[in-house]
């Protein structure tokens, strides 16, 4: 079981779950899940400071190894700090986007932690105690929207 930081909009109703903490995929696809999660800015951080060390390691005067060492540990670090703060960063992006932070739940994966923000009373859930004729959620009151388990 995972934390998780639900955000809603209160504009569009969406909810999305970010999860607190480290990151695995932060850390190991740092460049390509910053451009995939949307954070295009940090993802040419990255990629500029990677190009950066190894035009640097390129006209230096060291040898072969001591330039493998020194692009390691940069790469090292990158990856370090990108699987500390990546899902800061999302959360970041999303406050940008005008989502409110909610709240904090425990839950086994984002999707299910959306659905339980639902069910306790979240942005896309009726608080009239039951269905409406206007309700687009499904019919077994689960909380969610019909079709649309993450949005």
């Amino acid at each position: 079981m995972k934390n998780y930081k639900i955000f809603v909009h209160s504009t569009l109703g969406s909810i999305e779950a970010v999860k607190v903490g480290w990151s695995w995929p932060a850390f190991f696809f740092n460049w390509i899940w910053a451009f995939i999660k949307g954070l295009n800015r940090l993802g040419f951080i990255v990629l500029g400071i990677a190009f950066g060390a190894g035009i640097f390691i390129g006209f230096s005067e060291v040898g072969i190894e001591e330039s493998e060492i020194f692009f390691s540990l940069i790469s090292l670090g990158i990856s370090i700090w990108m699987g500390t703060d990546g899902n800061a960063k999302i959360c970041e992006m999303l406050i940008a986007k005008g989502f409110t932070y909610q709240k904090t739940l425990v839950s086994s994966s984002p999707k299910v932690a959306i659905l339980s923000s639902q069910q306790q009373g979240g942005a896309t859930q009726s608080n009239s105690g039951g269905p409406s004729a206007s309700d687009d959620r499904d019919e077994s009151g689960s909380g969610y929207k019909k079709g649309d388990l993450y949005n």
